[in-house]
């Protein structure tokens, strides 16, 4: 979709779309929130400063694991995204080709996240982690 707008418009224009659809976002996650529950106590965690609760986290090593191994796969997957198609188009292999492959990882990307989803059913999460 990306390459057919980049062919036919404009990297200008495809980059408006995109923009568009990510501000789609926002009004369909209202439709997913939840209200939040009511309480009678106030808890502990809302008197909570933002940098105790940061120091709190990174405190805890399984915790600070799970951030190193997010932050690798997204500097990885954005690495990938933004300087493959570029590379292909160096080396003389059309641009739709960078397109079709930066899908094919967001493909696999979508199946490994379901397969793994549907994999906690069955398995402890620290195991499948």
């Amino acid at each position: 979709f990306g390459v057919a707008l980049i062919d036919n418009f404009g990297w200008q224009t495809a980059l408006v779309v995109f923009s568009a659809l990510m501000l789609l976002i926002l009004p369909l996650s209202l439709a997913l929130a939840t209200p939040p529950a009511a309480t009678k106590d106030v808890a502990p965690a809302d008197q909570q400063s933002f940098r105790t609760a940061l120091a709190e986290a990174f405190g805890h090593r399984s915790y600070v694991l799970l951030v190193l191994g997010f932050f690798t796969c997204g500097f990885q997957l954005a690495f990938i995204t933004i300087h493959l198609p570029a590379y292909l188009a160096d080396r003389g292999i059309p641009a739709t080709t960078g397109g079709w492959v930066v899908a094919a990882i967001g493909l696999f990307n979508i199946v490994g996240s379901l397969s793994v989803g549907w994999l906690q059913n069955f398995f402890p999460k620290r195991y499948l982690l």
